[in-house]
């Protein structure tokens, strides 16, 4: 997997009962079953262990394989993770991460360090090498599996894949997680978009794809300087905004609304009375539980805007108050981050001091486990934390 929006949860079902070869050597046929692999020549730890190590070889080989298409097309590698490992690229330097307690469920991630869009021109580069970068992986990931097809076949027909019998098992595992990180790339549902339904949806959309970059510039190195320089880009997104009234439901809004937001926590730039307006008639009327489906993206830019709102003083504390006693109940229901904004939000609406219990436990969205290695990402959170005190 490549980016923030599209994710896939990799399962891999294996019956040894459903496969077997028919081998034909001096007109004897012989049955050669692949459970004959596992009967008495290899214990379970090592099948268990076998199983994860393909696993492990197989999502990393997907995910480097994002990480070399950008590689030969001159963009670099920020971020890439595997389960429980990652590497970081920071100022020339890669660090080697182990993170136990932001295990990857998803498999990997890979993200680039975008250069600044500061053209048309420019983004229609980067997006040629984005989009051809989510199909690359997925075709390795097939060719693995061919790969693997071919040297088990090679074991097999000189008769010596039960006297290899780990690497064998190995074989046999690499090919059915490359075929299903293959096939699961063709899921789409919901929030969960595979390689191939991405490749499209970025391909075609270019409201997304402006969003999906400017979320990626937030991860690159030198993250403040190129997103100044990205005059192109963010004038696309105010552009954008300034027509949200046309397009009511249009969740892609409401990341581009809160992406403006999070830049102006961070000090990059100040919204101006336009979008501010627009953010004050949106929670009046409140227009974003009204018009847009739910989803965690769109109950975070609701508290983002309300901690906004109270920050340039734009909407009564007691209003705020009133209001989200209402609409909280509503919002990020059985979500692990409900308790982070609930606390956020009396420790900012109400008379609560949480700053030390917040500071220790940012939890802000089900991806903050893995992004928030990223400073920007945590120094987002610590300032909306701090306003109270800057009041």
């Amino acid at each position: 997997m490549l980016e923030v929006l599209h994710e896939k949860v990799l399962s891999v079902y294996f019956s040894s009962d459903d496969m077997h070869f028919i081998w034909n050597r001096n007109w004897n046929m012989t049955e050669l079953e692949i459970d004959k692999l596992f009967e008495l020549r290899i214990d379970y730890v090592t099948i268990i262990g076998l199983f994860v190590l393909a696993m492990l070889f197989s999502i990393a080989l997907h995910e480097l394989s994002h990480a070399f298409y950008f590689g030969i097309n001159k963009v670099p590698l920020r971020f890439v993770a595997i389960f429980l490992f990652g590497f970081y690229k920071d100022n020339k330097k890669c660090k080697y991460i182990f993170y136990p307690n932001k295990i990857t469920l998803t498999g990997g991630i890979a993200i680039p360090d975008l250069p600044a869009i500061n053209s048309e021109s420019q983004f229609k580069k980067i997006r040629k090498i984005y989009s051809r970068a989510l199909l690359f992986a997925p075709i390795i990931s097939f060719v693995e599996a061919i790969v693997a097809v071919v040297a088990y076949s090679t074991l097999l027909f000189s008769g010596i894949s039960t006297k290899n019998t780990n690497v064998s098992v190995f074989l046999v595992f690499c090919i059915f997680v490359g075929l299903t990180i293959f096939f699961s790339s063709f899921l789409k549902a919901e929030n969960i978009y595979g390689d191939f339904p991405a490749y499209k949806l970025y391909k075609e959309n270019d409201k997304l794809t402006i969003l999906q970059f400017g979320q990626y510039l937030i991860f690159a190195n030198n993250w403040k300087q190129k997103i100044m320089d990205s005059d192109w880009l963010v004038d696309e997104i105010l552009q954008y905004v300034r027509k949200i009234n046309d397009e009511p439901g249009d969740s892609t809004n409401l990341g581009m609304l809160d992406w403006l937001i999070q830049m102006e926590y961070l000090g990059v730039f100040e919204l101006d009375d336009g979008i501010n307006g627009t953010l004050k008639s949106m929670f009046e009327e409140d227009k974003i539980l009204s018009e847009y489906p739910q989803s965690e993206e769109r109950d975070i830019f609701y508290y983002h805007m309300v901690y906004k709102l109270l920050k340039d003083g734009q909407v009564e504390k007691c209003v705020l108050q009133e209001i989200m006693n209402r609409s909280s109940k509503k919002l990020l229901k059985g979500m692990p981050s409900n308790e982070y904004y609930t606390k956020l939000t009396k420790h900012l609406l109400y008379d609560c001091d949480y700053a030390d219990w917040l500071n220790k436990n940012m939890n802000p969205s089900s991806s903050f486990t893995l992004l928030g290695l990223f400073e920007p990402v945590r120094e987002i959170e610590r300032r909306i934390i701090q306003q109270k005190e800057e009041k």
